[in-house]
């Protein structure tokens, strides 16, 4: 591999884990507050604050 391709690799992975893992915690949120009826006492669900938002 090329000094090149390891650098773009490494910046991809930069950019690609905390994408990742931002978007698996809001998904693990929205499941917890669906499965469990989580009271939305601070915050409320990944899905109402996107359709507010948009």
């Amino acid at each position: 591999m090329t000094r090149l391709a390891r650098h773009f690799a490494g910046r991809l992975r930069g950019i690609l884990l905390p994408l990742t893992s931002t978007v698996l915690c809001l998904v693990i949120w929205q499941v917890s507050v669906d499965l469990f009826s989580v009271p939305n006492l601070i915050l409320p669900s990944p899905s109402d604050i996107f359709s507010t938002s948009s």
